[in-house]
């Protein structure tokens, strides 16, 4: 057994949130897979453009120098303020892939703010998706 002083994991678990999107993970997920195709020459960025007033309230994007530009636009509920924050590709589709429910929910503080994956209806699970810092 490892001894020592271990960090405590629970300090970068937010405890309140501004945004939350309620989606389907497979559509969610299919959006993030073929947004990262356009991603990777940008450091896997993914901007995740989110305001309850738009149709569709969730939009996510991403640039590719050479390739092109990707927008998938993901039909969602979104509770609270609108917000636009980025994350890495891999890190949003790892912790979808981990899951078997069919919706899930997305809590977000804001642009600099650790993004918070859930089960809708389980609280027994979660998974935190550290944003990237868009550039100006």
């Amino acid at each position: 057994m490892i001894e020592g002083q271990f960090p405590n994991y629970r300090q970068v678990i937010p405890t309140s949130h501004a945004t939350r999107v309620l989606a389907q993970r497979e559509e969610l997920l299919k959006a993030t897979r073929l947004a990262s195709y356009f991603a990777r020459d940008a450091a896997n960025m993914l901007r995740f453009q989110v305001d309850p007033a738009s149709d569709p309230p969730l939009v996510i994007t991403a640039n590719a120098a050479e390739v092109g530009d990707n927008t998938g636009r993901v039909d969602a509920t979104v509770e609270g303020q609108p917000t636009t924050i980025a994350f890495n590709s891999r890190f949003v589709a790892d912790a979808l892939q981990s899951l078997s429910a069919a919706e899930i929910s997305l809590e977000l503080g804001g642009p600099l703010a650790p993004g918070v994956v859930k089960i809708v209806g389980d609280d027994s699970y979660l998974h935190v998706v550290m944003p990237l810092r868009i550039p100006a």
